[in-house]
């Protein structure tokens, strides 16, 4: 349950801005929501991923990873104004590095016979649903300023494909989460 605090964190922060741009669309005067949804992102989910592997190896490609996509968000920060630019290249980075992070953990469960997924179903919800959302977003992301520019409904449907990914995440992670509430039910009773 410790570390589900973090997933809950991270969908909450993502809803916030899911719900803002309800409101406004999306507008060049999402950049500061989303620039702050991506920072918390990060943060979030490196203390989610951080202790989880067993392996050292695996444990140091996380580290670099981690390091790495910082770097480009420093980069991001120092080069761009945060109010008019959308981070696309730090969040494209971070969605690159959350599903090596997820595939690095399941290849580290699987050297451990997957014996602790037996223990932790949950993870296993929050990891498909994070797969699915981080792999569709690294993929559209980096054409975020040609996507923005056009208004062709040829290339509205990425966003409608990005929108259904966005949805799965979220249905993955609340199973996870009504799982782990059942599991820790189990355990009290």
């Amino acid at each position: 349950m410790q570390k589900t605090k973090w997933i809950v964190l991270v969908v909450f922060i993502a809803s916030i801005t899911q719900t803002i741009r309800l409101y406004l669309g999306r507008t060049p005067d999402m950049n500061i929501f989303y620039n702050i949804n991506v920072t918390l992102e990060f943060l979030f989910l490196v203390f989610f991923f951080k202790d989880r592997f067993h392996n050292k190896y695996l444990n140091k490609l996380f580290i670099i990873s981690a390091f790495i996509a910082l770097i480009v968000g420093l980069f991001s920060f120092i080069q761009f104004d945060f109010k008019t630019k959308f981070f696309t290249a730090w969040l494209t980075t971070n969605n690159l590095a959350y599903t090596m992070w997820i595939l690095l953990l399941v290849y580290d469960y699987y050297e451990r016979d997957l014996h602790d997924f037996k223990h932790e179903k949950s993870l296993l919800y929050y990891l498909i649903g994070l797969f699915l959302y981080t792999s569709c977003t690294g993929l559209i992301f980096p054409l975020w300023e040609y996507l923005m520019a056009t208004k062709d409904a040829y290339y509205i449907s990425p966003w409608i494909i990005h929108d259904l990914f966005n949805s799965a995440m979220y249905v993955f992670i609340a199973i996870g989460l009504v799982v782990e509430y059942r599991n820790s039910k189990k355990v009290d009773a």
